[in-house]
């Protein structure tokens, strides 16, 4: 006997359907032209090191060599980062598109929408919004959320920039394997359930793009706890999380292995102070509310005392946000769970001493924890509607969010362009920055502007003297000036500020060959080889410079 369907149930469920692709076509086309201009900008900052000049994208075979590094492990780099499918996901754009840069933009861009479309379709479930077609566009908070997401300039940084890959990947991952988990909630215990498994495996893909996936399972419990009117037994709790945290156990043996330890390399020791963590806060926070003046790079002051009035002010900021969570658990089960999706992934970016040199404070961090937000933003929708402000209001005032967001996309991405173009607006908001200065001379050393290079760098050397990369690019400017003694000069700063750089020594050889110092040239190969025996370029200018040495001693002998 065939089972009784239940017409009513199909009629509605298929209903939906012409709504849904409708939701989903709007957030697609959005978002592709608000980041559309981003596709015209080429490789700049890091990419060209990353991507250019990463030799593990040139074949599969360095596939466990990319497992068992640190993401600048190509480069003989020590750091404290693991993120081994940030190279597999260049590896396979680099097939498909070659290592043409609008290749590796539109995949940054199709990971955002893709992003987007996954935060419209999780909101759909959390905020238990039906898909209809009665529902106005401008007031239905999925979707509001949705694009309030794609167009917010916070996000630039991470879409523009194709070295923004991590946040991208890692948030698209997350945001793929919180929705399989709510998909599969009814029945996550059971092994076979083909949601809850692609959803651990996901889960999995993201820790692998960046520390900050790690967050979920704290997430899938606030959700839990949110969703849920019965309390869970232990038992429950077990069966709920435990392929995610042995997920977890799993990317802990593979980052300690890979980097010799958790996070072996500490910088911004000077701001390993906890309570600069509360001023940190505050910017994140009022750079989601109010995404003026961005910028690559922000100066950010250590604090060292509690007393001090920023100090105060953002520990207040905090302590009214703290309020606000608990006051939500209370009162919004919904509003706690949006709030929890932006503070807990923005957590790791508070352990300064882990952090790189330019990223005590970045714009890309906040790609995740804006899904909180966003969702946030679109909780006062009801809100105000229950308030009784009427929907037209309601639709207007999100329509120009939505376009002042759009707006300032637009423009912040075409900043993207260029490394010219980048380093000039960083330096315009960043001036005591040392990093965009260094970038800019780099950039106008490229150019052949050899006297505005250098002058770039003595300015980033004024602001970090012990910026050993700033004296050994001065060096080169120097020597491209046709100014071999004072290269000299700046290579040696180089090396005493950085003796592990096998770069500053190869250069400090290559101007010693030039003005015919052949033996100290040969010592100097001989240590930039011993710091990095794989490379090629240093054996190469040692034996040239071995073949000269001898033609010398030989036409002297001959004298």
């Amino acid at each position: 006997m065939l089972p009784r369907l239940n017409m009513n149930k199909l009629i509605r469920q298929y209903s939906r359907q012409p709504s849904l692709v409708l939701f989903i076509s709007l957030i697609i086309v959005i978002s592709i032209a608000v980041h559309f201009n981003s596709l015209f900008n080429g490789f700049v900052f890091d990419d060209t090191s990353q991507v250019l000049n990463n030799p593990w994208l040139k074949s599969p075979k360095f596939i466990p060599k990319i497992f068992t590094s640190n993401v600048w492990g190509f480069e003989g780099r020590e750091t404290s980062y693991y993120r081994p499918m940030t190279h597999i996901i260049y590896m396979v754009t680099a097939s498909v598109f070659g290592f043409n840069p609008w290749g590796f933009h539109l995949v940054n861009v199709l990971f955002h929408t893709g992003t987007s479309i996954l935060l419209f379709l999780i909101g759909s479930r959390v905020l238990k919004q039906d898909i209809s077609p009665s529902n106005s566009f401008l007031i239905f908070p999925p979707f509001v959320a949705a694009v309030l997401f794609s167009v917010h300039p916070i996000h630039t940084e991470a879409v523009a920039w194709i070295a923004g890959m991590p946040d991208l990947s890692s948030t698209f991952f997350v945001l793929g394997s919180f929705y399989l988990y709510i998909r599969a909630s009814d029945n996550v215990s059971s092994s076979l359930n083909p949601s809850y498994l692609f959803s651990v495996a996901l889960f999995f893909l993201a820790a692998l793009s960046k520390e900050p996936a790690l967050t979920l399972p704290i997430i899938l419990v606030a959700y839990d706890r949110a969703s849920r009117n019965v309390n869970m037994t232990f038992s429950s709790y077990v069966k709920r999380y435990a392929l995610y945290f042995i997920s977890v156990c799993a990317y802990f043996i593979m980052r300690s292995y890979a980097l010799k330890g958790f996070a072996p390399i500490k910088e911004h020791l000077e701001m390993s102070h906890v309570i600069n963590v509360f001023p940190l806060f505050t910017k994140y926070l009022q750079k989601l509310i109010l995404p003026l003046n961005l910028s690559v790079c922000y100066v950010i002051k250590p604090i060292d005392s509690i007393f001090g009035f920023r100090a105060m002010i953002s520990l207040l900021v905090t302590i009214v946000f703290l309020f606000l969570v608990l006051f939500s658990y209370k009162k919004n089960k919904i509003a706690f769970f949006a709030f929890c999706c932006l503070i807990l992934p923005l957590l790791p970016s508070f352990y300064i001493p882990a952090l790189g040199k330019s990223g005590v404070f970045a714009e890309r961090y906040l790609y995740l924890p804006s899904f909180g937000f966003v969702m946030l933003l679109s909780l006062l929708i009801p809100y105000a509607l229950k308030k009784k402000v009427a929907a037209r209001i309601v639709s207007s005032v999100v329509a120009l969010l939505i376009i002042i967001y759009s707006i300032g996309s637009i423009y912040r991405n075409n900043i993207w362009r260029n490394n010219y173009a980048l380093w000039m607006d960083t330096i315009k908001k960043a001036p005591g920055a040392a990093l965009p200065h260094f970038n800019l001379g780099n950039e106008l050393l490229a150019q052949n502007r050899i006297d505005e290079a250098i002058e770039q760098y003595r300015i980033s050397i004024y602001i970090e003297p012990e910026k050993w990369d700033a004296h050994d690019n001065l060096g080169i400017a120097y020597v491209n000036k046709g100014e071999p003694d004072r290269a000299v000069t700046e290579f040696q700063l180089a090396v005493q500020s950085n003796p592990f750089s096998p770069n500053a020594y190869n250069n400090l050889g290559t101007t010693y060959a030039k003005l015919g110092f052949f033996d100290k040239a040969i010592e100097y190969y001989k240590i930039a080889i011993a710091l990095r025996p794989d490379d090629v370029r240093y054996q190469r200018n040692l034996a040239e410079t071995l073949e000269k040495k001898r033609t010398s001693d030989v036409t002297s002998k001959n004298e």
